[in-house]
């Protein structure tokens, strides 16, 4: 028998390169999305070795938990969706609805997937995650908006990314991924800082959610349809 270890880490390298070679892709598109010049279009080795890298890390950490079965592919393709995201963030400051909304689709129609039993349940957890998580962020980009009089805190791309958290992982999860998120922005934001040695440089946000959402599909507990 193959051991899980193995099957993970070879399904991540798989899935790791192949997002890889979709960013190489697309991110001109990006970039161009972003404002960016020509010679800041960026899909090398150190993009390569990221996604290459942490997507097979994170897929052993997850067999741990739940082993191989459907449960473990769901999440499989939602985390390397969510580390390209993050790349692109970090990277240009966007969060590309060109990814971001059919993923969200396609992980609402998939969501039985993650969650067995009936179906109407399956995809109540998933319709309340993506109202908590979504909700919650759109909240906080509200807030930011009242209180900074501008929406740099945290932009809509941050509440659509958010939202497709909580579609991902359903509910109670989402409600985990937000805390998570939250504590991941906060040490983000203090690494930030202190590196620019100013406390009024933005950042991007959108690898604090990624973390939070990847922390809480390793801790978090899943809703089981009954």
């Amino acid at each position: 028998m193959v051991p899980k270890v193995f099957v993970a880490l070879t399904f991540g390298l798989l899935l790791g390169g192949l997002v890889w070679r979709l960013d190489r892709r697309f991110s001109h598109l990006f970039a161009e999305t972003a404002g960016a010049q020509p010679n800041e279009v960026t899909s090398g080795i150190f993009v390569a070795t990221y996604l290459i890298a942490s997507t097979p890390l994170a897929l052993m950490l997850l067999t741990i938990r739940e082993g191989i079965g459907s449960l473990f592919i769901y999440r499989a393709v939602v985390v390397a969706i969510l580390l390209w995201i993050a790349s692109i963030d970090w990277r240009w400051r966007i969060i590309p609805n060109r990814i971001v909304y059919p993923s969200s689709v396609v992980a609402l129609l998939l969501s039985p997937l993650a969650r067995p039993g009936a179906l109407i349940h399956a995809y109540e957890f998933a319709l309340l995650g993506f109202i908590v998580a979504g909700g919650i962020f759109l909240l906080f980009f509200m807030l930011g908006v009242l209180i900074y009089r501008h929406s740099d805190a945290f932009g809509l791309g941050d509440v659509k990314l958010a939202a497709f958290v909580g579609v991902a992982l359903g509910y109670p999860a989402a409600v985990a991924a937000v805390f998570l998120a939250t504590f991941a922005g906060a040490v983000l934001a203090l690494g930030w800082g202190v590196a620019y040695r100013s406390r009024k440089v933005g950042f991007p946000y959108g690898p604090a959610i990624v973390a939070g959402a990847i922390l809480a599909m390793l801790v978090a507990p899943t809703g089981t349809a009954p």
